[in-house]
């Protein structure tokens, strides 16, 4: 990381390492409060969440053909790139309390994708604790 006119720029490999550090938390998420409904995922699930990560890091090395760092106004505009509309998303606990023959691919496409969305979150949060 890069400090320029008192601004925080992450480059490619640092970045990196805060996927890798995002990954950690979503297999052991024991030690983030916020965090406790992954333990009730199953490993389709948590695959999804870093699937969600690995597409927001995916859109920052797109960034790097061109840039050598990105500074976090730039990481959250990339970020809202790939935000996906709240009515295409259903969250946890909602997806709970339907009984199997309610569960259509629409709803699972919605979970899907606020699983994903939960893998931006994490990832960008990371970013902007580091």
């Amino acid at each position: 990381m890069k400090l320029l006119n008192g601004k925080k720029y992450f480059t490619k490999s640092d970045l990196s390492d805060i996927l890798l550090l995002s990954k950690e938390i979503v297999k052991n998420p024991y030690s983030h409060n916020k965090l406790d409904f992954i333990h009730a995922l199953d490993s389709d699930e948590k695959t999804c969440i870093i699937f969600g990560m690995d597409a927001l890091f995916n859109t920052f090395s797109w960034e790097f053909t061109t840039e050598s760092a990105l500074n976090l106004s730039k990481i959250d505009y990339l970020t809202k790139t790939l935000d996906i509309p709240s009515t295409e998303k259903m969250d946890f606990d909602s997806y709970q309390l339907l009984s199997p023959p309610a569960i259509t691919s629409k709803v699972l496409k919605q979970y899907e994708n606020w699983l994903k969305s939960v893998g931006h979150k994490i990832f960008l949060n990371e970013v902007k604790k580091s």
